[in-house]
This record gives structure tokens, sequence and C-alpha cells, in this order.
């Protein structure tokens, strides 16, 4: 057993989301075991989270693209390094979580105990096709500028000590890009939270950023017939032109219904009400929306990529479709058919496979 006076670091800049709330769960499986600091760089004001004392270093990033990531290059890692020193003195272990700024964060370079890296996903813009991450030229132009971010990132990574990762999809990747061994510890669901209801509507849903990476434009050019009786429901926030882009593949539907912002408890009402949860994005690392919604006992059809392709049991608890509108329309007109009987087995796997006891017990084996 851990004593209670072991003291635990935990670094992060995650975003409101499905990495925060495992983030959250994980500090409170330790706050009984261990006394935690959470420790956030960032311009952005950080949320207090229950269990764990918020030291947040304020910073203010030059303005303008290159200024920006100038500051980056050469302000930043002293910042960390300082923050590193204040762990190392005072600290047992260290739980490192992503960094807006560089993916991986400089700190691991500057630690001297023991670290743990929870490594979602790489930089992939530079490791995939520029037609998913930069569409543009001027975004390609700005990738090519941000060269040194995919040097830092590879450096960083390879200082942590240890490196865990959320899918054998993405154990791979990192293994690929990398060079080093990766531990496999895939999240879990609140199953007792994010749990089945009786009111559901003729309704679609999709959660997640809305961009080029999650392809809702795909989605909604597959299910565009369906949007005459089913409401396409998008949960994230996009740049106006790639919402402008969705609606008006849609035909300007009043069907399409987006949403920017919800908490924890709107997005379970959505899952619960929705009677399939779509998966559109590129080469998803795992996919959270899966076990999220199954565990509301909501069906989900996801294109055969990535991590989602281990979470979905297709026939039972949802299916996989080629990235193909006509196939991925029928797929997803199936399991709205079948969405009862589906969701009862949606719920089940997540029982037995996916809830948040079995994480935190593979957890626990890298916080001895």
């Amino acid at each position: 057993m851990i004593k209670r006076t072991n003291k635990l670091a935990i670094f992060h800049n995650l975003p409101e989301g499905g990495g925060l709330r495992m983030l959250k769960s994980i500090i409170h499986r330790y706050s009984k075991q261990y006394e935690i600091s959470l420790f956030v760089i960032s311009d952005l004001k950080p949320e207090q989270i229950e269990g764990a004392r918020l030291n947040h270093i304020q910073v203010k990033p030059w303005r303008g693209f290159v200024c920006r990531n100038l500051w980056i290059y050469f302000v930043l890692p002293r910042i960390h390094a300082s923050v590193a020193k204040t762990i190392n003195d005072n600290f047992d272990k260290v739980f490192v979580n992503h960094d807006y700024f560089t993916k991986s964060p400089y700190l691991l370079r500057y630690l001297r105990k023991k670290s743990i890296y929870l490594c979602q996903e790489p930089q992939r813009e530079f490791y995939e096709p520029s037609k998913i991450h930069a569409s543009s030229l001027k975004e390609k132009i700005a990738n090519m500028l941000r060269f040194p971010i995919k040097v830092i990132d590879e450096i960083n990574v390879k200082k942590a000590d240890t490196v865990i990762c959320n899918s054998r999809f993405s154990q791979h990747v990192i293994s690929k890009i990398y060079g080093r061994r990766c531990e496999i510890v895939y999240p879990g669901v609140d199953e007792g939270f994010f749990k089945p209801c009786n009111n559901k509507e003729e309704m679609i849903l999709c959660v997640g950023g809305i961009n080029t990476v999650k392809d809702q434009l795909f989605l909604v050019k597959a299910i565009k017939p369906l949007l005459e009786k089913y409401k396409l429901v998008l949960v994230g926030q996009g740049k106006k032109e790639y919402v402008d882009t969705i609606r008006d593949a849609s035909g300007n539907s009043s069907n399409l219904i987006i949403i920017s912002k919800v908490t924890d408890n709107k997005l379970k009402n959505l899952y619960c009400k929705s009677m399939v949860t779509c998966i559109s994005a590129h080469k998803e690392p795992f996919g959270l929306s899966s076990i999220e919604s199954q565990s509301c006992g909501t069906p989900v059809v996801s294109v055969n990529e990535g991590g989602p392709l281990e979470t979905i049991i297709t026939g039972r608890t949802g299916y996989l479709a080629k990235r193909d509108v006509k196939e991925y329309r029928e797929k997803v007109v199936l399991a709205i058919k079948n969405h009862n009987k589906m969701g009862k087995f949606a719920r089940s796997n997540i029982i037995k496979q996916w809830s948040w006891s079995i994480t935190l017990k593979k957890l626990d084996t890298f916080f001895k």
C-alpha cells in the first residue's frame, strides 16, 4: 500500500474533453494515496481539480506566429527547467501529460525523479498526409516553419522513464516514431456516471473538435439523406470556414445542430438520447466517445481506422465501415434499426472490459 505521505506531481495542459476527464479520474484515485500537486504552464486559466493542489505558472507567449514559436523554442524551456527543479526537490514521482505548446513537454528533459508520460498521440501533422492536417497552402507553410517542434517533441519523449499510451494502434505508431517501448493503458469510462436512460430521440451524435482530422464533412455527406428525419448533433469547436463548409454540405439543414461546448452532464444526456454515435476521424488514436457512448447504451459506428477497432465489437456493439459514404450510411441505418439490442450489448461490453476500475488497476503497476 502506498503511503499517503508520498508526493506526486502531475503536469498537464489539457483542454476540456476526454483527456481532462481521464485526468480527473486519475487524480481522484491517487489523492487517497498521494499528496498531489498539479502543475500547469499556460496562458489560459486552468480548472481546479478536486484532490490536487493547483500550481498555475501564468505565461505570456509573444504575439504573432513567428514570435510565438521563437518564445516556445527559447523561453519556454527555461520555465520548464524551473518547474522541474521544484519537482525534483519536493516530489517522489511525476505523471506527465500533453503540453499544447510542444505536445510532449520540455519538463521531461529536466526531471530527475521517476517520470511517467501519458502519450495520447504524437505530433500527427508531421507524420500523416498534409491533406488531413494542412489542406491550405498557408497551413502547409505554417507546419514547415514549426518543424523544430517535431524535433523538440521527439527529444522530450525519449527522456521519459516510462511512456504509456491508449491503444495497440497508438503503441505501434509511437514505437515507430520515437523508437522506444510504450506500455498500453486503455482509458476507461465511469459506468456509474455514463449510464443508459429510456428517452431515446431521433438523433445521431458525433463528439470531438470540428476539423479536417475528425472529418465531420465526410460524416455529413454520408448521412445527408437521413437528415430529413434525424437530427445530427456535432459537439465540438471549429474554425468558421470549416463549420460553414459542413453546413453547406448538409444543404443548410435545420437538423444539423452544432454545440460548441457542453458540460459532462449535458454530454451524458446527449449520449443517452442518441440512437447512434458516429466516429468519422482519421486514425483516431483511441476514441473515448466510443466507450462513453456504449456505456450509455448507445451503439457506435466508426470508420475502420485507429483505436475504435479495439473498442467496437462489430455487429454487436456497433459497426466499422470503410471511408465510403454509401457503406458508412448503411451501417448507421443498421445501428439505428438495432439500437435497442445493440445498446444492451454495448453497456455489457463496457462493464466487462472498459470500466475505470480496470484502467486504474493497470495504472497502479506504474505508480508502485
